[in-house]
């Protein structure tokens, strides 16, 4: 998982271009009040079930971020030789969408038609961080599903990733505790572990590879920083 846990910091610092209009903390209150705890339920039996699932979870959210905006795309399934973001080199390796699947099958027999993909990915990957002992946030609700999925538009993360963190650092908006943050990730177990191809992804960079060298102790702690 590239990065997944830093930049959540670029998904609030910069803003990816997506289906959202207004994002409200109450947007389903009348339509769908119980939706939080609903999809929490759902998150909370996958993972007791497969403890890989959060880390998957959030990786498949951080995916999803880069192509088109947070709009759940990255679920969207292949159609002959029409082949969708999922089919995409980088995203190949993702699991765990039944997860989706099962959040919005739970809504629809709650409230049908009415909490968005979208917001059910971007609820998950949340609920999957606080279930691994991570911080908790509040997630606006209001993004609209996208309708356009190409396998084309998925590009290396790993040049994302660079350019993101290089974007942050020249900006100013990256402390030293979102550095070290971001040589952080959960692996299989849930567990919050050092990137083992951090280093072989920022060495592509001399100067921001100096820069960042300086603030990663050789070991991290298997659980989040709050």
């Amino acid at each position: 998982m590239e990065f997944v846990v830093a930049l959540c910091f670029a998904f609030l610092l910069f803003p990816f271009p997506s289906a959202i209009g207004a994002l409200s903390s109450n947007y389903y209150d009348d339509k769908c009040p119980h939706y939080e705890s609903i999809i929490r339920n759902v998150v909370k039996k996958a993972t007791i079930k497969d403890r890989t699932v959060p880390s998957a979870i959030l990786r498949m959210h951080f995916h999803d971020c880069f192509i088109r905006g947070c709009n759940c795309s990255v679920v969207h399934d292949s159609k002959g030789k029409k082949k969708a973001e999922k089919d995409g080199a980088p995203n190949r390796p993702l699991h765990a969408f039944y997860v989706i699947d099962s959040a919005k099958k739970a809504l629809e027999a709650e409230c049908s038609g009415v909490v968005s993909c979208a917001d059910i990915l971007a609820l998950v990957a949340r609920d999957s961080v606080v279930l691994t002992g991570g911080p908790y946030w509040e997630v606006p609700s209001g993004r609209k599903d996208g309708r356009i999925s190409l396998a084309s538009d998925v590009k290396p993360i790993s040049q994302q990733v660079i350019l993101t963190i290089r974007g942050l650092r020249l900006e100013g908006f990256l402390d030293d505790s979102m550095v070290v943050s971001a040589k952080l990730t959960l692996n299989d177990a849930g567990e919050q572990v050092v990137n083992p191809t951090y280093l072989r992804y920022v060495k592509q960079d001399s100067s921001l590879a100096s820069w960042l060298r300086g603030f990663f102790p050789p070991l991290a702690p298997t659980f989040f920083l709050n």
